[in-house]
């Protein structure tokens, strides 16, 4: 992929290199990466706008899933600092899933069938300026045994070092592990 990146850095911003990353890696998950030494970017850019735009206007007959659903027994989590706070909160509603993936550009709308049935569960973090203000910073999946097992942000951003750190402390406190970010 490395290579692939290199031969098209002039065609890369963070915007698209964020969303084609995130595109390769649920191509990845689902053993359908692509031979990136065969393809041309804007190819490949048309393929990852396509499917960007597909999660988006995904909608799901509310008769086969619910639009809520029970929280996970693992709770959320709140860290109080100088300037702003973290807060942890899980999306518990079928809307919530949509307002997130709409607002962080991301898939985590085609989680609903896995949260409804109790598969895992989804969280939202962000922080939080003088009470009011909230900034959505990362999406977080939480398998049902209760290991992080996906932190994403904007485009499918990886967490920065401080937000890991949070995500640690919250996982201390809440008994999960943490198996990648």
């Amino acid at each position: 992929m490395i290579p692939f990146l290199v031969r098209n850095e002039a065609f890369l911003d963070q915007e698209n290199l964020d969303q084609v990353l995130g595109y390769l890696d649920h191509l990845r998950e689902e053993n359908l990466a692509p031979n990136l030494s065969r393809i041309q970017f804007s190819t490949l850019l048309r393929r990852v706008t396509a499917w960007y735009e597909a999660l988006r206007t995904t909608n799901y007959d509310p008769s086969t899933f619910p639009l809520a659903w029970p929280e996970a027994r693992f709770r959320g989590y709140k860290e109080e600092g100088e300037h702003f706070d973290f807060l942890i909160v899980q999306l518990t509603t079928a809307k919530a899933l949509e307002e997130e993936s709409a607002y962080m550009k991301h898939c985590v709308y085609s989680y609903l069938p896995n949260c409804a049935a109790g598969k895992c569960s989804i969280w939202s973090f962000r922080k939080v300026f003088q009470g009011e203000a909230i900034i959505r910073v990362l999406t977080i999946q939480v398998d049902n045994i209760g290991q992080i097992i996906q932190v994403r942000g904007e485009y499918n951003a990886v967490a920065k070092a401080e937000e890991k750190d949070v995500i640690r402390q919250w996982a201390k406190e809440a008994g999960l592990q943490v198996l990648r970010f």
